[in-house]
């Protein structure tokens, strides 16, 4: 499926979702005056009516703080539109690999306490150790 570029006057993405963003900026430094209203497109996050250039920490930050002005958009630089950013490429071993790290992830995460707490004892249940579980006792 191929996505579009979606304007901002349309709509704006999910808060602290990572996109694309075409961005132009309108009044650049006197030594960047070739580039004055030329549209570049990066990686970008919205969040609280402001955009923020997309960085390994920004989405951390600004859910932990609720800004990071570091990585915010100068005011002179204009959002135009934005799309969701495509799915990484990845080859078949990958994919596989992939799958199972979020399954394992997504098991650990609904577990109850006694269940994690056996898991880390007993890896090897998830070919991680050679660990013998039957000799654990969890009651005590």
């Amino acid at each position: 499926m191929e996505q579009r570029w979606i304007p901002v006057a349309e709509r704006l993405p999910e808060e602290l979702t990572p996109v694309n963003i075409t961005w132009i900026n309108r009044n650049p430094e006197q030594y960047y005056a070739d580039i004055k209203d030329v549209p570049f497109s990066a990686t970008g996050v919205f969040h609280r009516g402001k955009w923020y250039w997309w960085s390994t920490v920004v989405v951390d930050y600004l859910s932990e703080y609720g800004r990071y002005d570091m990585d915010l958009v100068d005011k002179d630089i204009e959002i135009v539109a934005w799309q969701p950013l495509p799915e990484a490429y990845r080859t078949g071993e990958e994919n596989t690999h992939t799958e199972k790290q979020q399954t394992n992830a997504d098991r650990i995460r609904s577990m109850t306490d006694e269940e994690l707490a056996i898991y880390m004892m007993c890896p090897n249940e998830m070919g991680l150790a050679e660990i013998n579980c039957d000799k654990i006792d969890v009651d005590n």
